[in-house]
């Protein structure tokens, strides 16, 4: 179960984070679709476990992160070194095109991690 689900609007160099407590996914699922890498850049959910999961980037690529305690992973499909960037939480950074992820996989780890399941164990993950 997600506790809370932060999301940011930035306007220039401003940040204007909006916070929902117990978010519904349909909440979380419009949250992830408006991600555009300019104005909203980062959809972070905390879940009730203490686990946070960091969904960022815009419908060209995003990047899911997942951390607990001293456990910091970030989601990867294939193979790929070759770095692309990617604005989250309105900064550019470099990320290997693995770790680069369309939308509707970002939005599966979301469902997945909204319904409470052990998304560390279903999808691939690069330790960070």
């Amino acid at each position: 179960m997600i506790t809370s689900m932060t999301s940011d609007y930035w306007e220039s160099v401003l940040n204007d984070e909006h916070i929902v407590q117990s978010p519904s996914w349909a909440e979380v699922d419009e949250a992830v679709s408006r991600l555009d890498g300019k104005v909203h850049t980062l959809v972070t959910l905390d879940g009730e476990d203490g686990s946070t999961l960091f969904i960022g980037g815009s419908l060209e690529g995003m990047v899911v992160a997942w951390s607990r305690q001293d456990q910091n992973l970030i989601a990867r499909r294939g193979a790929g070194d070759e770095k692309v960037q990617i604005v989250v939480g309105g900064q550019v950074g470099d990320y290997a095109r693995r770790n680069v992820l369309p939308i509707q996989i970002a939005k599966n780890i979301a469902k997945a991690y909204a319904d409470g399941l052990r998304v560390q164990d279903l999808f691939k993950w690069d330790q960070v």
